[in-house]
């Protein structure tokens, strides 16, 4: 059995490190805990430094990580605004029935009943839902990029959707 201080935790991977912190009896081996915890210490702060590097160099330019250029995802997410603005007329379309329903009598001019205008609704709401969780995405990560139309940056990746005017 070793002694105390005679433990090299240096060949530990961090689970085995976190098994050993579990089990340890610090008061009998003083200088093993302290070797420990000191390993553990440095190991976690190694992976907050290289998790923090890889956020940064995401920051600085995430185009990098997925290969694509500016140029591609501007133009990409301009035709998905432009779906998103032909979808939005289809659904408001579907959806202007039950809208107008106090206004003006549907069954007379039209046919349609009240199920119909719910049923066209329903539609409406469905294909705008289907459309937002299908094609509603950033194209550089693939990840919603944020609600509104005149979003310029993607929330998930921070690449520019837009083409900056200078």
């Amino acid at each position: 059995m070793d002694g105390d201080g005679d433990i090299e935790y240096s060949r530990y991977t961090l689970d085995e490190l976190r098994q050993a912190e579990a089990s340890i009896n610090s008061v009998q081996y003083p200088k093993n805990y302290a070797n420990l915890t000191t390993e553990m210490e440095a190991r976690l702060a190694e992976q907050a430094r290289v998790v923090a590097e890889q956020k940064a160099k995401r920051a600085a330019n995430p185009l990098e990580i997925s290969g694509k250029t500016a140029e591609f995802v501007i133009s990409e997410y301009e035709l998905t605004l432009g779906r998103a603005k032909v979808v939005s007329v289809i659904a408001v379309l579907l959806w202007l029935p039950n809208l107008l329903d106090r206004f003006v009598d549907f069954e007379r001019h039209l046919g349609l009943d009240s199920t119909v205008r719910l049923w066209l609704s329903a539609l409406g709401v469905a294909i705008y839902g289907l459309f937002g969780w299908l094609y509603w995405n950033c194209p550089n990560c693939g990840k919603f990029p944020g609600g509104g139309w005149r979003r310029s940056d993607c929330r998930s990746c921070g690449v520019s959707l837009r083409a900056t005017v200078e």
